[in-house]
């Protein structure tokens, strides 16, 4: 804007080539054209103009305008003008009269990228309102659907409850009953096998008087299967009241003398056939004390023997023989180790002999509970048991026994 047509001429002969460029010789006509053209990024106003300065029109353009770039135009050396400029604010840039083409084409490109930025700003601006602005929409959607989703799953997780706790109650009413069934079937069977245990006593003794008082072999032949069936059923009938014996059994810790208890173990294996072939020896270490109920302790000795006793190697280049040593563990218990130098027990079924009535083979000589009771009765000591076994070399069982 200039009030001389000769400079707005001269201005626009300079730089049409390089920018669109708008013409006005008044404030005005300045203020028309900025109506019509709202986008107008530069407006370069004359100070010193009849009607109203350019300051002034500039002040007015910024109320309505306020993203224009504004440089003033002033005469050289009117200093007055340019403080005002300064303090006013909202002045690009001021440009001294005469001006020279290219200083003031860089000064006008200057400006225009400082507006163009301006925008490029007030578009980051205007997004980055609108993106908070839905974010904070998002966020109280979020956080509605969050607390209908909490009140579902509190819904679900207290319904959930309610059935694990139903469902606990009537497992754990369940197993109580089991463990009633289970305590009443272990009672039936202790009380029958004893019920049956006098009766079979006494069958066993008249097959006993059959064989002495019978004259025909053919029937000693009988009477002598007759008894052994009796005896093997007389066997599992106490091994079963055993069974019962262990499952229930309230421990009674006294001192232990092993070569007492050993003592009397193998005095009760006198009648196990094949007893007398085996060479049984025994090394307990010097001073030990350790106390653990007896009762279960010769049942372990008891079955161990038994074991190797039935399975001993029939060899007569070689002795069968039955190695026990017992030692104390410091300040933890002993170790009990049992080794016989029998047919061993085959990898294969290593993991299975200490099952309830397993047998090896249809020919096996037990009835599949020692191993199981021996085990058992370790393991109501809170003991361990196991064993290594190579076949035609011989069993070794290793027993860890902690203090009573």
């Amino acid at each position: 804007m200039d009030d001389e047509i000769d400079n707005l001429v001269v201005f626009e002969s300079a730089f049409r080539w390089h920018f669109q460029i708008f013409t006005a010789n008044s404030a005005l006509n300045a203020l028309q054209i900025l109506e019509k053209n709202p986008d107008i990024a530069l407006l370069i106003a004359d100070e010193r103009m009849p009607e109203m300065s350019g300051l002034n029109l500039i002040e007015i353009v910024l109320k309505k305008y306020p993203d224009i770039i504004n440089i003033i135009l002033t005469g050289f050396g009117d200093l007055q003008t340019i403080i005002k400029a300064i303090n006013m604010g909202g002045i690009y840039h001021y440009v001294t009269k005469p001006w020279k083409q290219e200083e003031l084409k860089i000064t006008i490109e200057n400006a225009l990228e400082s507006y163009e930025l301006r925008q490029q700003n007030k578009a980051l601006i205007i997004n980055l309102q609108q993106a908070n602005k839905e974010l904070e929409e998002y966020a109280k959607t979020l956080e509605t659907k969050v607390e209908e989703r909490t009140k579902e799953l509190n819904a679900l997780k207290d319904e959930l409850e309610e059935k694990i706790q139903q469902r606990t109650s009537k497992l754990s009413s369940a197993y109580m009953t089991l463990l009633d069934f289970n305590k009443e079937l272990d009672n039936y069977i202790y009380r029958a096998s004893h019920d049956i245990a006098g009766p079979l006593a006494r069958f066993a003794g008249l097959c006993n008087i059959a064989l002495i008082e019978s004259q025909d072999s053919s029937s000693q032949t009988y009477f002598k299967l007759l008894k052994d069936e009796a005896e093997n059923l007389r066997y599992i009938l106490t091994n079963l009241i055993r069974e019962n014996e262990i499952k229930y059994r309230r421990l009674h810790l006294v001192e232990i003398d092993f070569h007492s208890l050993i003592k009397e173990v193998l005095e009760s294996m006198h009648s196990v056939a094949g007893y007398q072939e085996v060479q049984i020896n025994v090394q307990v270490a010097k001073d030990l004390h350790f106390e653990n109920d007896p009762l279960l302790l010769r049942f372990i000795f008891f079955y161990l023997l038994h074991n190797a006793i039935l399975y001993r190697i029939d060899n007569q280049a070689r002795q069968a023989e039955v190695n026990i040593s017992i030692i104390p563990i410091l300040n933890e218990g002993v170790k009990i180790t049992i080794a016989d130098n029998g047919i061993g027990i085959s990898e294969e079924i290593q993991g299975k002999v200490f099952e309830r009535f397993f047998r090896g083979t249809s020919k096996s000589k037990g009835n599949g509970m020692g191993l199981y009771l021996a085990k058992a009765a370790v393991h109501q000591l809170n003991g361990s048991i196991h064993l290594e076994s190579e076949l035609n070399i011989g069993t070794t069982f290793e027993i860890f026994l902690p203090k009573g």
